[in-house]
């Protein structure tokens, strides 16, 4: 083969066809039959069955080489042109194939060996890539066919034009080979296939226009695609995965942006700093986890594992870098997401990803570098009439460069790119046991900005913003008789908050926001408009002990589906004394979907995401009230009280005891001992009555 092959025309196909493998099959059957039987058995038996024995390998061979298109069997025309550089186009069917040869009349050999071309057909003329030079017949036979073998493993993709290039290169037609011509495109061959009825000639210097087409049959294997729809599945999971990995590190590098690094090493484990300010002996919750009394789950490791290194900096290397601010730093993440979807397929797949990087920043500019390396596994199951099923699982290594710049010290834009290259293995569950290794890339690009659009400080208006654009490319090669896929998907976030304080008498005040957020899914896979609208207020009263908040929220996500959702939440606290002791309330309600989470909801998944509307119509009440009394001569604070949780389909009720050291509010309690019984109600008549009782010790040292 010579020349590279236009995009998709070109690739290896290594894998038999099934009436190839049902052929061989049938003959290793035959075989093992016989060498199972006794001598005289055997030889009773093989004058019948070795003549089988010996015809089932070449019959299945040839079952499997067919003509895909031809015109040999209409009538010759007589031309004195048939000596030209020509080119005739021919289009292939729904299935990629195999080249195994292409026959010829010849009629006149000349001296020089012609050269016979299989060129891409996109082009006006046969000019264009070359995706197979022909071999020459060992000897030519005058007016009858010729065969012209293709090399091995060229493969002509489904629904594409080449030309057949005849005496290529060709410049004098005393130089070329005759061949029989023919004034008719030819007989059915395989569906789908046809040949053009007019040709390209190599004429005076010039291509033009000719009527005559040369007589010629195109032979080659059909690469039968797998059963089950494998290649859609491939194209559907690999798409989601790539998206999945690109979202893990906008995440990460957006974390980047947000940090402000500290001098030196700092390692969180499990969501646990190990380095900060508390020191270990002192860390309740490191210690908890480190001792067993926790369990640590792959998540929380993989999600809340990360470094960082920053060197102190010296006052000398500029005023804007004070004493002990880090520049230059190294640091790793890892990150662990999932994802579903559903198109023929049922797709799922969980993704992990290491994330290693550096970065530099100045006053204004933050640049740097990741490296990834990211792993995933999953399958996809068919639906309806669609029965296939498989496992599939991908490894992707990537380089994304990001960068930030500050219009402001709290606004900002920022952009990701990167590229990763990896390789897919899919093994579909058809009883074959055959395993389709894929290389695979990644293309993805994010843009976006972030902060404060208004800063009004402590009491002025403020807006700020979150607006992103993500884009992603993947890719998959054609190994054996899977195709190449190409998939890509883009998503658009744009979201606003406002904030107002406005003080009030006796050091309360009342802070009002809105908010609204707006998401576009597009490409091969999820895909949908959200738009969501958020208000509250909240009032403080420190000198009463006293906060309350209203929050309120629309939901419209899929919006060809029509699917809203709303949600309101209530909450007041009060706690009059600035201690552990006293009389405290806490109160909350919430109706329909969740208000907390704001626009988050709409923006952070991955995709835009509906939410049952049995599960966010309910509504939620709890309660809960305390008193803490002195004890032990005013050196512990024993704080007895009841709780109360209600929902249409459950109700709690607890009682609540802890005895800890006197402390003031906001300090740390050194120790505490506390005892919760709780009794749990369902509203199903076949559901038991849940107690519990839960004793909780901590300690600080």
């Amino acid at each position: 083969m010579v020349g590279p092959p236009p995009s998709g025309a070109l690739r290896p196909a290594s894998l038999d066809s099934t009436d190839q493998r049902l052929g061989r099959g049938l003959a290793s059957a035959l075989a093992s039959a016989l060498l199972s039987l006794g001598p005289p058995s055997f030889l009773a038996a093989a004058p019948v069955a070795l003549p089988l024995l010996l015809a089932l390998a070449p019959a299945a061979q040839a079952q499997t080489v067919q003509t895909l298109v031809g015109n040999s069997g209409t009538a010759e025309v007589d031309d004195d042109s048939t000596n030209l550089r020509i080119g005739v186009k021919f289009t292939t069917g729904s299935s990629a194939v195999t080249l195994t040869e292409v026959r010829l009349i010849v009629q006149a050999a000349p001296a020089a060996p012609p050269v016979v071309r299989i060129r891409d057909g996109s082009t006006t003329d046969p000019t264009g890539a070359i995706i197979a030079t022909l071999n020459n017949p060992s000897t030519f036979t005058l007016n009858a066919q010729n065969s012209f073998t293709a090399p091995a493993d060229i493969t002509l993709a489904a629904n594409t034009t080449y030309f057949l290039s005849l005496n290529d290169g060709v410049t004098t037609r005393s130089d070329g080979m005759e061949y029989q011509y023919t004034s008719s495109t030819g007989q059915p061959g395989v569906t789908g296939w046809s040949i053009a009825d007019t040709v390209r000639a190599f004429v005076v210097g010039a291509w033009r226009v000719n009527s005559i087409i040369p007589t010629f049959e195109v032979h080659g294997r059909i690469i039968e695609e797998p059963a089950g729809g494998v290649t859609e599945a491939v194209q559907a999971w690999q798409v989601r995965f790539g998206r999945t990995v690109a979202q893990q590190v906008v995440d990460a590098v957006q974390d980047r942006f947000s940090a402000n690094p500290q001098a030196g090493l700092n390692i969180t484990v499990a969501g646990e700093d190990l380095t900060g300010a508390t020191a270990l002996a002192e860390n309740e919750g490191a210690l908890s986890k480190l001792l067993g009394f926790e369990t640590v789950s792959g998540q929380q490791l993989a999600q809340g594992s990360s470094f960082s290194f920053s060197p102190e900096i010296a006052v000398e290397q500029g005023p804007e870098h004070g004493e002990g601010t880090a520049r230059f730093s190294l640091w790793g993440q890892g990150a662990l997401s999932s994802f579903r979807g559903q198109e023929a397929f049922s797709l799922h797949g969980d993704v992990s990803t290491a994330l290693l990087g550096a970065d530099w920043r100045t006053e204004r500019w933050h640049a740097g570098a990741a490296l990834s390396h990211s792993w995933g596994n999953g399958g996809y199951e068919g639906e309806g009439d669609n029965d296939g099923a498989g496992d599939i699982s991908s490894t992707l290594l990537g380089l994304f460069p990001y960068g930030r710049y500050a219009l402001t010290p709290r606004l900002g834009v920022w952009a990701v790119a990167g590229y990763g290259w990896g390789s897919l293995s899919v093994k579909p569950d058809d009883g074959s046991k055959r395993e389709y290794k894929l290389a695979t890339s990644m293309v993805m690009g994010a843009v976006g900005m972030d902060g404060l659009l208004i800063d009004g400080a402590a009491d002025g208006f403020s807006l700020s913003t979150t607006t992103d654009l993500l884009t992603v490319k993947t890719t998959t090669e054609q190994v054996d008789d899977l195709s190449s896929t190409e998939g890509s998907v883009s998503r658009l976030r744009l979201g606003l908050e406002a904030t107002r304080p406005f003080p009030l008498a006796n050091d309360a005040a009342l802070l009002p926001s809105l908010e609204i957020g707006i998401r576009h899914d597009g490409g091969d896979a999820e895909s949908g408009f959200g738009l969501e609208v958020g208000a509250g207020i909240a009032w403080s009263a420190p000198q009463q002990g006293i906060t309350a908040e209203v929050k309120g929220r629309s939901l419209l996500t899929h919006a060809d589906q029509e699917f809203r959702q709303q949600g309101l939440a209530l909450s007041f606290a009060w706690q009059p004394n600035a201690s552990n002791r006293g009389p405290s309330l806490s109160l909350g309600h919430t109706m329909g979907a969740g208000a907390a989470g704001g626009m988050d909801a709409l923006l952070n998944p991955t995709v835009i995401q509906g939410v049952g509307g049995a599960a966010s119509n309910g509504q939620r009440f709890k309660a809960e009230v305390a008193y803490g009394f002195p004890a032990a001569n005013d050196r512990l604070t024993l704080t007895p009280g009841v709780a109360v949780a209600l929902s249409p389909d459950r109700r709690s009720y607890g009682i609540l005891w802890s005895l800890a050291p006197y402390a003031r509010q906001g300090q740390m309690e050194p120790w505490e001992i506390a005892l919760a019984g709780e009794r749990e109600e369902r509203n199903s008549a076949t559901s038991p009555v849940d107690h519990s009782l839960g004793l909780r010790f901590s300690l600080l040292f």
